[in-house]
Formats: structure tokens, C-alpha cells, sequence
């Protein structure tokens, strides 16, 4: 991937590509501008919009 390319469009292509069935996101390490993101048991997401430097730690 390149910079300011779109993640979710990039992982969809891959997995096309390589012809993936079964599939999920161990871990990933990188920088992103924008995240869309909903927790369990909410209806509306939560979008973040800023340069992330780190992985966000889920459960800490």
C-alpha cells in the first residue's frame, strides 16, 4: 500500500485477488488518517479523524 490509499478497498482487493475465503486481521502496524469505528452493542460508529501515530490498545 501506498500512502493515502484507502485500507478497507485495499484488504477487499487482496483478498480477491488471492482468492481468500476465510479470513480476519490479526495485527497490523502502521499509520492511518481517518478510522470508522463501532463497538459492539452501539448503532452509531465513531469516526476518528486525525494522523494516528500508534495503534489504538483495545482493552487496557
Amino acid at each position: 500500500m501506498k500512502a493515502h490509499d484507502d485500507l478497507k478497498q485495499s484488504l477487499k482487493n487482496f483478498v480477491k485477488q488471492e482468492d481468500i475465503k476465510a479470513r480476519f486481521i490479526l495485527s497490523a502496524i502502521g499509520s492511518i488518517e481517518k478510522a470508522k469505528i463501532r463497538f459492539a452493542n452501539q448503532v452509531i460508529s465513531t469516526v476518528l479523524i486525525k494522523k494516528l501515530k500508534s495503534s489504538p490498545s483495545i482493552g487496557q
